[in-house]
């Protein structure tokens, strides 16, 4: 945020460009691989303390529990040094693989259980992939489009 223009920027997904600027106050936004930011988003200052109201949704693929980070700096470059403000929890989906039952054995096939499970609930996860063997050699990979989040299958 430039305090001077009243614009926004954003780092790129490497850190290392900056993206925009857009104006405050506007119809823009920026975005990268983890987030998007709005010009929509506001700024007021009243005596010692300046307040940024930055809109900010995050991309499915930044999902999870993030640090919340802050830094000014002064006219004179002095800096307060980047300092943990607090931590957010993205509301974005997050698929995680829970287990396989039975999950070690011996014998010609069986009925295995896997369960699934995502952080938006049942109805977000689209699909399931089982696989057996080493990844890259398939013995079995099935795609499921889920109901469910816990699926048997019999391996063929």
């Amino acid at each position: 945020m430039n305090t001077a223009s009243g614009t926004l920027q954003l780092a790129d997904d490497s850190g290392t460009l900056w993206l925009g600027p857009i104006q405050l106050n506007s119809a823009g936004t920026l975005q990268n691989s983890q987030c998007t930011i709005s010009g929509a988003s506001s700024a007021s200052a009243k005596g010692n303390t300046f307040s940024l109201n930055l809109y900010v949704a995050f991309s499915p693929a930044f999902a999870g529990q993030k640090n919340v980070y802050g830094s000014a700096t002064g006219t004179s470059n002095v800096t307060s040094g980047w300092q943990l403000l607090g931590t957010w929890q993205t509301a974005n989906s997050m698929p995680s693989n829970v287990s396989v039952v039975p999950n070690t054995g011996t014998g010609t096939g069986g009925t295995f259980t896997f369960t699934f499970a995502d952080t938006a609930g049942v109805s977000s996860l689209s699909s399931a992939w089982m696989q057996f063997g080493t990844p890259g050699i398939w013995a079995v990979a099935i795609v499921t489009h889920l109901t469910l989040a816990s699926l048997s299958i019999t391996p063929c």
